[in-house]
C-alpha cells in the first residue's frame, strides 16, 4: 500500500473560546503564583503598617478608626497601588518574557484582562489587610467595637477608589509598555490632595458619591486596553464580543453619573441650590435664633430643628477632617443619655464633601441623637467657607457647639476644646434647665 503524504495544515488558528471560565481559570492561576512571591509579602506588611496605625484612634465606638482607615486607603495606599499595578503591568516586558506569554493560544484580551484581575485580587487581600490590623490596633489600644461595621462602609468605598487607581495605572503602563506612564497616575494623586481647596469635588474619586463614577471609568479603560492593546497580535480573529459594550457602555455610564454629580451637587461655582444659599445667609449671635436646616439625617430622612418644638437644643457642628472634632459626638451621647428624659435634644452637624460621612460615624459611634449631614459642604480653605452650615452658624473652629433655649434662642456658644472639655457645656445645659425646667 502506497503511502500518501500528509500536507501540513497552513490555514488560520481557529478563534479560541471566549468564555468567562478561562478568564477567571487564567486568573486564578496568575493570582496563586502571585501572592506566594516576596512582593507580595512586602505589600502586605505594608498594607498593615498602615491599618495599625488608623485602629487606635480616640472614640467610644470605632467611627474615627473606621473612617481614617478609609483615609489611608485611598491617600496613602493609593500611592503604593499604583507602583504596584504599573509594575505587574510591564513585568514581563520588564523580563523579556512577553513574547513566551504572547505565543500562547489565548486571545489578548483574555490575556489583558485575566492579568488585571490577579494583580487587583491581589490589592483587595492586601486592602483587606489593612482593615484587619485597623481592627487589630483598635484592640490592643483598649478600644472598643462598638459599630464594628463602619469598617466594611469604608471597605467597600476603598474598593472603588483602589480599582479606579488599579485600572488607570494598569492601562497606562501596559499601552505605553512602561512602569513610569503608570505612575504619571501619582502626579493627579498629588495635585488632588495638594489642591484639594480650588477643586470641584467632582474630581475626587474618595468621596462616595463619585464612587461609581469613577468604577465605570476604570471599566472603561481597561475595556480600551483589551480593544487596542497589540492589535497586530489579534489578526483576522475578530474581538471579543463583550469588548465594545463594555467599552461604551462604561464611557455612556461615567458620563451619567460624572453629569449628575455636577448638576446636583452644591459645589459653587458649578452648581448652587437656592434653600443651601438661604441657611448660609443666617447668623446666629447669642438671643437670636439658631439658623435652622432641614438636612438629610443618617435613616434616609430629613431633619430640622423644628422637628423638636419645646426643647433644649444643644447643636454640634463637626468634621470628620478634623479628627478632634469628632469626639464632641461622644459628648453628645452623654449629654442625651443624662438629660434626654428632661428635654435636652442633642444634634450634630456633619461638615463633609463625602456624603456618607455622617452615616459611618453614626454606625460607628452607636449615638441614639440625629446626625444630618450638610451637603453643600464643598472644597474651601476653611470650614466656614466651605459649608453653609458652618457659615451661618460662623463656625471657623470645630467643633463648634450651640446651646438654646425651648424658644430656639442661642443661649451659649461654645468652640473648640472648651465644647467637649471641663464642665463648660454641662453648665450651660444645667443654666437652661434651671431657668427653663419644663
Amino acid at each position: 500500500m502506497a503511502l500518501t503524504e500528509v500536507a501540513p495544515d497552513t490555514r488560520a488558528p481557529s478563534v479560541v473560546a471566549r468564555s468567562p471560565v478561562g478568564i477567571v481559570s487564567l486568573a486564578g492561576m496568575e493570582l496563586r503564583a502571585g501572592i506566594r512571591g516576596p512582593s507580595f509579602r512586602l505589600l502586605a506588611v505594608v498594607s498593615a503598617i498602615l491599618g495599625w496605625s488608623a485602629g487606635g484612634a480616640p472614640g467610644r465606638g470605632v467611627a474615627l478608626s473606621a473612617w481614617l482607615a478609609g483615609e489611608t486607603a485611598w491617600r496613602f495606599f493609593g500611592f503604593v497601588i499604583i507602583g504596584w499595578m504599573s509594575f505587574l503591568a510591564v513585568q514581563d516586558i520588564a523580563a523579556r518574557t512577553d513574547v513566551l506569554v504572547y505565543s500562547k493560544p489565548q486571545p489578548t484580551e483574555r490575556i489583558v484582562l485575566s492579568r488585571f484581575a490577579a494583580a487587583f485580587g491581589q490589592v483587595l487581600l492586601a486592602l483587606a489587610a489593612v482593615y484587619v490590623f485597623a481592627v487589630a490596633g483598635r484592640l490592643y489600644s483598649g478600644g472598643g467595637l462598638t459599630g464594628i461595621s463602619a469598617y466594611m462602609l469604608r471597605y467597600l468605598v476603598s474598593v472603588g477608589v483602589v480599582f479606579f487607581v488599579g485600572a488607570a495605572s494598569y492601562t497606562m503602563a501596559l499601552m505605553l509598555r512602561t512602569p513610569l506612564a503608570g505612575a504619571a497616575v501619582g502626579l493627579y494623586w498629588v495635585l488632588a490632595l495638594a489642591g484639594k481647596q480650588y477643586l470641584p469635588k467632582a474630581l475626587y474619586p474618595s468621596y462616595s458619591q463619585n464612587v461609581l463614577s469613577y468604577v465605570f471609568l476604570g471599566m472603561c479603560l481597561l475595556g480600551v486596553t483589551c480593544w487596542f492593546h497589540r492589535l497586530r497580535r489579534r489578526g483576522r480573529q475578530p474581538l471579543a464580543a463583550w469588548v465594545r459594550p463594555l467599552t461604551l457602555g462604561s464611557l455612556v455610564l461615567c458620563g451619567v453619573f460624572v453629569w449628575h454629580s455636577l448638576v446636583t451637587e452644591f459645589d459653587p461655582p458649578m452648581h448652587t441650590d437656592p434653600a443651601l444659599e438661604m441657611m448660609a445667609m443666617q447668623t446666629a449671635p447669642v438671643g437670636e435664633l439658631a439658623p435652622g436646616f432641614r438636612l438629610p439625617n443618617t435613616t434616609g430622612g430629613l431633619s430640622s430643628l423644628a422637628d423638636y418644638p419645646g426643647r433644649i437644643l444643644v447643636i454640634g457642628l463637626w468634621s470628620p477632617e478634623d479628627s478632634e472634632s469628632t469626639i464632641i459626638l461622644d459628648r453628645l451621647e452623654d449629654v442625651w443619655r443624662k438629660y434626654g428624659s428632661r428635654g435636652v435634644q442633642p444634634i450634630a452637624i456633619c461638615i463633609s464633601q463625602d456624603r456618607s460621612a455622617a452615616a459611618v460615624f453614626a454606625r460607628g459611634s452607636g449615638v441614639d441623637f440625629p446626625v444630618v449631614l450638610d451637603w453643600g459642604t464643598h472644597n474651601a480653605d476653611k470650614p466656614s467657607n466651605a459649608s453653609p452650615m458652618a457659615s451661618a452658624y460662623d463656625a471657623d473652629t470645630l467643633p463648634h457647639v450651640v446651646v438654646t433655649d425651648r424658644r430656639r434662642l442661642t443661649r451659649r456658644i461654645l468652640k473648640g476644646v472648651d465644647a467637649y472639655e471641663g464642665v463648660g457645656l454641662e453648665r450651660a445645659i444645667q443654666e437652661r434647665l434651671a431657668a427653663q425646667p419644663d
